[in-house]
């Protein structure tokens, strides 16, 4: 494959009101919140320049001001754009701000979701399928601590015992070809999932399995 990461653009979604972390949030932005000695926001674009993305865009609602001046303030070697949504529009409507913005394919992440993947594996598969969004998921095992019965009606036909339930969950990170941002209606409060749904029923989205590379939610660390 053939292209360098400096010219992929990184779109952080960082307009939310950090409900879950409030009163936190009530006075900063959940972007500015701390985790290890750093901002969620800046940790996230450190992971990013470090395997050579030059590129951001963030994508700003709540306490927007706030956050680009922090942002300004780090002085990093990197080129950052703005993107201001003027009324919420949940985690994907902002991207119709970026139509005409952005013309190849792109990462896109929320503030909070830190993953140490290898991007160049997730592009090459991208490209490989020609999908519209590529998502980087994580191998989940949960086990039941009880014991499961199997029935019909009030029949018990067996019990499996502390069943394992093993499934992919999303790490919130995904390669999106650009094309899908003129899918995406303008001021149109739409989350990731929704749009995910839709293309999937064209099978247009496909999956990374991450395996055992980290991966963060710092916002329930």
């Amino acid at each position: 494959m053939n292209f360098e990461f400096a010219s992929v653009p990184v779109v952080i979604m960082a307009g939310g009101q950090g409900k879950r972390m409030r009163p936190y949030t009530d006075i900063l932005p959940k972007p500015l919140l701390g985790y290890d000695n750093k901002t969620m926001l800046e940790t996230v674009i450190d992971n990013y320049y470090q395997i050579g993305v030059r590129v951001f865009y963030l994508v700003l609602y709540y306490k927007a001001d706030l956050i680009k001046t922090y942002v300004e303030n780090l002085r990093l070697p990197i080129e950052v754009h703005y993107i201001y949504e003027t009324n919420p529009l949940g985690t994907a409507g902002g991207l119709a701000l970026l139509k005409g913005v952005i013309h190849s394919d792109f990462l896109m992440c929320n503030c909070d979701n830190l993953g140490k993947f290898d991007y160049m594996k997730g592009f090459e598969w991208h490209q490989k399928l020609h999908a519209d969004i590529t998502i980087f998921v994580k191998e989940q095992h949960h086990t039941i601590p009880f014991g499961i019965i199997q029935h019909n009606d009030n029949i018990v036909t067996g019990i499996v015992e502390k069943p394992q339930q093993v499934f992919f969950s999303s790490t919130g990170i995904h390669i999106v070809n650009y094309h899908v941002l003129e899918m995406i209606e303008d001021d149109i409060s739409i989350d990731m999932p929704d749009i995910i749904n839709d293309l999937s029923q064209k099978g247009k989205v496909v999956l990374v399995d991450v395996g055992d590379d980290a991966w963060i939610d710092m916002s329930i660390q």
